[in-house]
């Protein structure tokens, strides 16, 4: 039994699996897929990080009184979420916390992701919901993995990420697998 649901637009179409809500392809109308396959070395295509991103120091994050075991970029791509909503061009996951999410992070919350297939585009929507009345302090980001180059035999000098808007946040460095206190400006 598949465990993936299937949206289209009229040029793309994105198999999304159960599984950590995680597109596993992104193809366009020819078949050509742009997500990693998901070999070696990395077992992955596109994953949902949450609570955190990276790794934390010794793998732990303090709550209170209380220490929980954090593992390097959360939970959230290691379980099966719930599907709320499909159509042909969408598809609507879920992931609340349980008993086995808050052995990791004690808070009451509901993460949702819709990826809608428009065209030749797939747009994905994070939600993030705090049930419980404390603070709820998180991290979430996205993890795509995209083929390199896009196209067999293309130079790789000829691709180009582009943005809608420019990008003004500031950002921190990565170090031994840890995000670094400073941020740098944009």
């Amino acid at each position: 039994m598949s465990t993936a649901i299937v949206v289209r637009g009229t040029g793309i179409s994105a198999t999304i699996d159960h599984h950590g809500a995680e597109p596993v392809a992104i193809r366009d109308e020819d078949g050509h897929d742009y997500l990693w396959s998901g070999d070696d070395p990395w077992k992955r295509h596109a994953p949902i990080l949450f609570p955190t991103i990276c790794r934390v120091p010794d793998d732990r994050i303090r709550v209170g009184d209380r220490t929980y075991p954090m593992p390097q970029h959360g939970f959230a791509r290691d379980l099966s979420w719930s599907v709320v909503d499909t159509a042909h061009d969408l598809a609507s996951f879920v992931l609340v916390a349980d008993d086995r999410t808050r052995e990791h992070y004690p808070f009451d919350f509901a993460l949702a992701v819709t990826y809608t297939a428009h065209e030749r585009s797939l747009t994905t929507q994070y939600t993030v919901e705090n049930r419980g009345a404390e603070p709820m302090p998180f991290s979430l980001g996205s993890h795509p993995a995209f083929v390199w180059p896009l196209e067999d035999d293309s130079p790789r000098s000829t691709h180009d990420i582009v943005f809608d808007e420019p990008e003004t946040a500031g950002f921190r460095r990565v170090e031994e697998n840890l995000l670094t206190a400073d941020v740098y400006d944009n």
